[in-house]
């Protein structure tokens, strides 16, 4: 017999005396089949808390090599903020003397901290612990939740209960039910785990969740931990300790890391210089950037790539490969199109509200959802809760306890708010919004079909010169962000003469032209800048600094634009892209 089957029947073994001890043989069918039925479920739970699945890898992998203990707080952010903070390991969970229910965004290892939880206690069995807790799990969206919760517990322990027809009351032996599950429960020193309270459908939610606070009154030794996204979590559990999953540290996140790869110190340089680095303090989401390494040996060039790949992760596909079906209780609100109201909010937030709001007042809400909500079918009245279900459903916005608002990322609302950009008709008011806010414009652009397009109409555009000179620092922002995002520039048409305008006009900004440098090293960039300079002559001029230059040609280059005529450049930049 394998050491995990001999730990199996152990516990089995116990659990059948232990009831025996307390009732007798016939509160069981027969101890055959309760054996049996016992190791069915331990078995179940051995398996289940061994073990994670990686859907796009194709096949389950050893939990025990992939990942570790994370931390949790005591302070979660939909709670009264208190002055003193406190971090723990969440495998000290199983010691906490209270009840548990542990909160978390999609992905920041609830399940993950159950299974190994599940799995310490298991171990400890094999040590021959006499104070071995007794562990029985419910996977909420796989349990018939029609039933009450003291007959699912009684199944799960394989209880010949009875119902007294007059009554409808049940029994076990001439004991009510419910008193002999406690006992028993008791007896056993049980850690019940519930996961996934957020996976299954709100009227199952509240009656399961008065069934366990009940429970949780009435039981001396036992204890009950509970799992939920924190965007359910609207409540306070009677009897329960509220607990959330705290974000990777650097140290967690290295450690990771270690774990996937052997060497982890490319890819952690790669992440570092890229601006979705803030999106990988979860799990999930620094998991599913590992495969994509792991697969190419490489990062995608486009930093865009990896945001659409966590986006849909948490909009869809992620409940998707878990069989989870979370219902909205809009008509055709389909993940599809809270995508795209999430575009438009966070659109509306950075450009349309006299400043951009990273964190946004319930009246900011409600001033957005005013203009947008009908074209998505939604009720007038219902913001708030429009963006609670949003939040429990994908975890991209986050509500706090002061009831004010925000996207679980900054990279994400940069990014859907590109996204509404790229799709609505314009382009002809990018630079007024780059001015603004330069992040979500150069990323736009990186997602654009025509990359070309766009720059051509932000940099020759009329009077572009006034409109920019007093905004450097915005200009610089911009620039150093498309190189980041590395759109797919092509040679033809007019772009050189946007970047060489941009040139011109911030000639004596060191810091925008070290910028552009670093732009053309990319050799196609570097190439279309080339030949617009090679349109001008370069005229003489005692300055030992600079080069003025001057159009040797039409200055319409296209119906809608004109190139810069006159301009001058560093020396040290003109040379370096006329050899």
């Amino acid at each position: 017999m394998s050491i995990t089957e001999n730990i199996i029947s152990k516990l089995s073994d116990r659990v059948i005396d232990l009831i025996i001890k307390k009732f007798e043989e016939s509160v069981f069918v027969s101890k055959i089949q309760a054996k049996s039925q016992l190791e069915i479920q331990f078995r179940y739970l051995s398996n289940w808390s061994s073990n994670i699945d990686m859907f796009n890898l194709g096949k389950s992998l050893k939990i025990d090599d992939l990942t570790l203990d994370l931390n949790i707080s005591d302070n979660p952010k939909k709670l009264a903020k208190i002055d003193r903070l406190n971090i723990i390991s969440s495998g000290s969970l199983s010691n906490i003397e209270s009840n548990v229910l542990l909160l978390g965004d999609p992905g920041s290892g609830k399940t993950t901290t159950l299974k190994r939880i599940c799995k310490s206690i298991l171990n400890d069995l094999s040590k021959n612990n006499e104070t071995i807790k007794t562990p029985i799990l419910f996977r909420l969206r796989k349990t018939n939740l029609n039933k009450s919760l003291i007959l699912l517990i009684a199944e799960y322990l394989g209880l010949n209960y009875k119902i007294e027809e007059k009554s409808g009351e049940y029994f076990l032996n001439k004991l009510p039910l419910d008193s002999a599950i406690i006992r028993i429960l008791d007896a056993m020193n049980s850690c019940i785990f519930f996961d996934g309270l957020d996976e299954i459908e709100p009227s199952l939610q509240t009656k399961l969740t008065r069934e366990i606070s009940e429970l949780s009154f009435k039981l001396k030794s036992s204890k009950i931990i509970i799992t939920s996204r924190i965007g359910d979590f609207n409540s306070i559990l009677e009897g329960f300790s509220v607990y959330e999953m705290a974000p990777l540290t650097t140290e967690q996140t290295i450690s990771i890391c270690s774990k996937w790869i052997p060497n982890p110190s490319d890819f952690l340089k790669e992440i570092n210089a890229l601006p979705f680095r803030d999106t990988l303090n979860r799990p999930l989401a620094l998991v599913n950037i590992l495969i994509i390494y792991l697969n190419r040996g490489y990062l995608p060039e486009k930093p865009s790539v990896v945001y659409e790949i966590l986006i849909e992760l948490f909009i869809e596909k992620w409940d998707r490969e878990n069989d989870v079906v979370r219902k909205s209780k809009y008509s055709n609100f389909f993940p599809k199109e809270k995508a795209k109201f999430l575009a438009e909010l966070s659109f509306h937030l950075l450009y349309k509200m006299g400043k951009p709001l990273i964190t946004f007042s319930s009246k900011d809400l409600k001033s957005v959802y005013q203009n947008i909500h009908t074209r998505y079918k939604l009720p007038a009245e219902d913001a708030q809760d429009v963006v609670r279900e949003i939040e429990s459903h994908n975890g991209l916005l986050v509500e706090t306890f002061s009831n004010e608002f925000q996207f679980s990322h900054l990279t994400y609302q940069e990014y859907l708010c590109a996204t509404y950009i790229v799709n609505n008709p314009i382009i002809q008011e990018a630079l007024s919004y780059l001015i603004v806010r330069p992040g979500p414009v150069a990323v736009a652009i990186s997602i654009a079909s025509n990359p070309n397009n766009w720059l051509d109409e932000i940099f020759l555009s009329k009077n572009i010169s006034e409109t920019i000179n007093n905004f450097p620092t915005q200009i610089v922002e911009f620039i150093e962000r498309v190189n980041i995002e590395r759109p797919s520039i092509n040679e033809s048409g007019i772009t050189g003469y946007a970047f060489l305008n941009i040139a011109f006009i911030f000639s004596e900004n060191k810091e925008l032209i070290k910028h552009i440098g670093i732009i053309t090293k990319d050799s196609t960039i570097k190439t279309i800048i080339k030949r617009a300079l090679n349109t001008y002559e370069k005229l003489a001029d005692n300055d030992s600094t600079f080069y003025k230059f001057k159009l040797n040609r039409l200055p319409k280059i296209s119906e809608r634009h004109n190139a810069p005529e006159v301009g001058q450049l560093s020396k040290a930049f003109a040379d370096e892209i006329l050899k």
